[in-house]
């Protein structure tokens, strides 16, 4: 630094006695520099990091490590795998895949249990319909065979033939009971129940006219009455298969 002060220390002097710049005094000033000074600037600044640095105070600080892209990426890349990786193996264990699959095992039998049950309720409907339907035929020919006996007996009485009657309106009776028993809802069971109601009033209606006297007319009040039942029979009698052939 002395050095550096003593160099332009003389060029300012130098300066000075000039004035003007003459050219002789300029050239004596340029020969007495040292020729040691640097004749350019430096153009680069260098890229290495020094391993150490001394301060004024003579503290060696320690060197930084160097550290590359690559390493950085190799780092980073492993750090995710690693994090990525052991939730989905904590998890795949944590799962309880047996009760899983019992479960499902359940529900699927439900669910055919279900169908089977359904499946056997509507053939056991179907049947209970074309039961139905065979006892309302029953009691169509049930009124029939009573109304035409009636009309006969408003001439000559006739108990055997009333007795016969009786037989037919006893098995109407059993037919429509096991249909109650069988009915496979509350409208089947009061559809049933209203023709077993209209069959024991016209089984009634019949045990009287069979105890009139053979041979002679039927009372009329015991033909207004038996007349009266069998219409009802053959109303309750439409229903049942109406509902046989619909419900």
């Amino acid at each position: 630094m002395r050095r550096a002060a003593l160099i332009a220390a003389t060029v300012v002097a130098a300066a000075a006695l000039t004035g003007c710049g003459t050219g002789g005094v300029a050239s004596s000033v340029r020969s007495s520099l040292p020729g040691s000074l640097p004749t350019s600037v430096p153009t680069s600044v260098p890229t290495s990091v020094p391993t150490s640095t001394s301060t004024s105070g003579g503290i060696s600080l320690p060197s930084l490590p160097t550290v590359t892209s690559t390493e950085t990426t190799s780092t980073t890349t492993a750090i995710l795998t690693t994090a990525a990786s052991t939730p989905a193996s904590s998890s795949s264990s944590d799962t309880p895949w047996g009760w899983i699959a019992a479960i499902a095992i359940l529900v699927v039998a439900a669910v055919l249990i279900a169908g089977w049950a359904i499946g056997r309720r509507g053939g056991s409907r179907k049947s209970w319909q074309a039961r139905a339907a065979q006892v309302g035929g029953e009691g169509a020919a049930l009124h029939d065979a009573a109304l035409g006996e009636l009309i006969a007996a408003g001439q000559a009485n006739r108990p055997e033939r009333w007795e016969a009657i009786a037989g037919a309106g006893d098995t109407l009776a059993a037919s429509l009971r096991q249909l109650e028993a069988s009915s496979p809802g509350e409208e089947a069971t009061r559809v049933t129940q209203g023709a077993l109601a209209a069959a024991a009033a016209v089984r009634s209606a019949v045990a009287i006219a069979g105890s009139a006297p053979a041979g002679l007319p039927l009372d009329d009040e015991a033909v207004r009455t038996l007349r009266e039942r069998l219409e009802q029979l053959a109303a309750a009698s439409r229903v049942l298969a109406g509902y046989a052939a619909n419900g």
